[in-house]
């Protein structure tokens, strides 16, 4: 047979965390006065359960993994974009000497037939 302990309040409780310089409770009150609760404390309470703490654990761990999944995926990205803007930047110059190796260039979006340089004025 177990013996059963006094009831204690809450308040009760938490000045004995108090009392102990912020040592966590050994053992939960077997009564909570909800008026002693704040008017948040029981709205939560009221949405949750008395699992409030529990559920809302799991749900900020269910947070906190999708938040570590998204910065892996931006990271992720950010390395192909990077990787992508290279590849932009070695097509536009093999694009240049390809044309360059053609006697073409680019002007206004068009390729053109490259203007020879005016030879120089040969006098003796």
């Amino acid at each position: 047979m177990t013996t059963q302990q006094k009831p204690t309040p809450l308040k009760e409780a938490l000045d004995d965390v108090r009392e102990a310089k912020g040592t966590p409770l050994t053992e939960l009150p077997e009564v909570i006065v909800t008026a002693e609760l704040t008017e948040a404390t029981q709205d939560v309470l009221l949405s949750f359960g008395l699992d409030a703490a529990g559920i809302l654990n799991e749900y900020c761990c269910h947070v906190e993994d999708a938040l570590i999944e998204q910065v892996r995926r931006n990271n992720e990205l950010k390395e192909k974009l990077h990787d992508f803007a290279h590849c932009i930047n070695d097509l536009a110059a093999f694009k240049q000497t390809v044309l360059e190796e053609l006697g073409l260039e680019l002007v206004d979006g068009r390729i053109i037939k490259a203007e020879a340089d005016a030879p120089a004025d040969e006098t003796d």
